[in-house]
């Protein structure tokens, strides 16, 4: 009860920001990971091998390599018979028919059968697989196959959940040694948890959320319904001595494979899961595991991403580093850990991103030789941006000393505190120099930031304001613009051009006559 307590309390604090911390690269790396760590911890039973643990792909592959002598060739031959049936099974749904029936009515009910078998082909050959291991063990004498241990009849009866770990004897599985111990109060297991109350519930919400993403196919997820529902069974598990869940990424692909489209998946299963509990579990023995293995082979191996990294690689190549860092981290760490680093690597690109503006730089001049200089960066600017934009900003008006220098703000929708000290500072700097510094097409939220500073600048939310307002538009641009040897242009055509935004007021199109335009 208190793993289940622990996730139950955690999960409404997370809310829908799971979702946009997991980016589409980053559950293609974890989706890829998964499968591959899935199949191959399926290699113990396809091979018959026994006492092999581990959840890292490296613990998985150095455990199979140790124990490769121990090969049981009668349950490798049987996993890899099932997976190429299985393989076979798949594809049969897809098979044109009518080449070969000409018939319709003969072809629809030869299609519907195709497509039960098809659908039904893991049920099938479980059922297959078991008769022949039966059968063969059986007439041998000998456990040629290996099967399911036996799975204890029914659930545990429900009971108010203990809150304390009683004094116990538990026996090591891996020793077979028995070991005292010592019981806990509620509080210090929570205290013994640490960081773990935190850490647990994260990575089991991230995870959850990673595998509703893999298997939505692009389609909205509300992580706020599936927190709740996982948390609901959290609570209701704790009554029937659970283990703390989340989701099941080999379940998934499994249902996935067998035809599930519909939550009512999850429901048809837990009633089937019930009754077989109730009444199947003496026939569960029979079933061979190099069975069930190549049904779980055959359902994750189609969900490596192999032709979503393609995608990524023609698209944005950059995307490809959160991708192969999740995938790799996956790998070798670990499928929780690796998701954490899938979503800091692609966290960092983000800050990266917003650390690293350009700079479009133009200049024009007017009739009488005043020079204006038209800086217009193409994102919001943060702290991490502000001394790169600065010191460009500096560098530019340091050689244009005598020109009007107006900051284009059209793409700056956010401005921090630390941002807004540096213009200011920009601002006042050049006042000292008796240089004019402007600023143009700064929305509401960035143009209050700087207003919050106090400080006197010549701010202005659209380009013709500027153009009507000032007395340097006025006296000077109201002659003409020098755009090239055949003259300039009007005010109203200046006008004109400086306001051409999405909106048809706010974008400013700068002529570029004396030099031309700059990406810094």
């Amino acid at each position: 009860m208190p793993s289940n307590g622990i996730m139950t309390i955690a999960e409404p604090a997370s809310e829908s920001v799971c979702v946009e911390l997991i980016s589409n690269p980053v559950t293609s790396g974890f989706a890829s990971a998964a499968a591959v760590i899935i199949a191959c911890s399926q290699l113990k039973s396809l091979l018959g091998l026994k006492d092999i643990h581990g959840e890292r792909l490296i613990e998985i592959l150095q455990g199979v390599a140790e124990k490769l002598h121990a090969t049981n060739f009668y349950d490798l031959g049987m996993g890899i018979t099932a997976i190429l049936l299985l393989t076979a099974l798949k594809s049969a749904k897809d098979v044109n028919l009518g080449r070969c029936i000409k018939d319709a009515k003969v072809l629809k009910i030869t299609e519907k059968i195709v497509w039960v078998v098809s659908t039904a082909r893991n049920v099938l050959i479980v059922v297959l697989c078991g008769l022949v291991a039966v059968h063969v063990n059986n007439a041998r004498g000998e456990k040629l196959f290996t099967l399911t241990s036996t799975v204890k009849s029914g659930i545990p009866n429900p009971a108010f959940p203990p809150f304390s770990i009683e004094d116990s004897f538990q026996n090591d599985s891996l020793t077979g040694e028995t070991n005292f111990v010592k019981g806990q109060s509620y509080f210090e297991i929570l205290s013994d948890a640490g960081s773990a109350i935190v850490i647990i519930p994260l990575l089991g919400i991230l995870e959850l959320i990673a595998i509703c993403k893999t298997f939505a196919k692009g389609k909205p997820v509300d992580a706020n319904q599936e927190m709740i529902a996982l948390g609901m069974c959290q609570i209701a598990g704790a009554f029937f001595q659970s283990m703390p869940i989340t989701g099941s990424f080999s379940r998934c692909a499994v249902n996935g494979a067998s035809g599930v489209k519909t939550p009512l998946g999850g429901l048809y299963t837990g009633v089937i899961v019930l009754l077989a509990l109730g009444f199947l579990t003496p026939y569960f023995e029979f079933i061979p595991r190099a069975a069930l293995a190549a049904i779980i082979v055959c359902a994750v191996i189609y969900m490596i991403e192999i032709e979503e990294a393609i995608h990524v690689w023609r698209t944005k190549k950059i995307d490809l580093v959160p991708m192969l860092s999740t995938f790799f981290a996956c790998l070798v760490i670990g499928i929780e850990i690796g998701i954490l680093i899938g979503v800091a690597v692609n966290a960092s690109m983000i800050i990266l991103f917003s650390a690293l503006p350009k700079v479009s730089v133009t200049k024009s001049t007017l009739q009488d030789e005043t020079a204006v200089i038209f800086l217009t960066p193409d994102r919001a600017i943060h702290f991490l941006a502000v001394e790169k934009v600065r010191n460009l900003f500096s560098k530019t008006i340091f050689k244009n000393k005598d020109a009007v220098v107006v900051l284009d703000f059209q793409h700056v929708i956010d401005l921090d505190f630390t941002a807004a000290k540096g213009f200011v500072s920009l601002s006042q700097g050049m006042k000292e120099r008796k240089q004019n510094l402007v600023f143009v097409n700064v929305n509401c939220d960035v143009e209050k930031t700087l207003h919050g500073l106090q400080a006197n600048m010549e701010i202005y939310q659209s380009a013709a304001d500027w153009i009507s307002q000032t007395a340097f538009t006025t006296a000077k641009v109201a002659a003409t613009l020098a755009v090239g040897e055949n003259g300039g242009i009007t005010l109203e055509d200046l006008e004109a051009k400086l306001c051409q935004g999405s909106n048809g007021n706010n974008a400013i199109a700068i002529p570029m006559d004396a030099e031309k335009h700059n990406q810094v």
